[in-house]
């Protein structure tokens, strides 16, 4: 999934924190190795 597809979608289902922090603790997430759940559980 492209991330504009995903910042629409997280904007049609108003959650705005997602969509503002998605990007950085992905990048967060890729540096750190963190697993799938891992990056999940800290955006929620």
């Amino acid at each position: 999934m492209k991330d504009a597809q995903l910042q629409t979608d997280l904007l049609l289902l108003k959650l705005s924190y997602f969509r503002e922090h998605f990007q950085t603790l992905a990048k967060e997430a890729a540096e750190k190795n963190w697993t799938p759940l891992d990056y999940l559980g800290r955006l929620v």
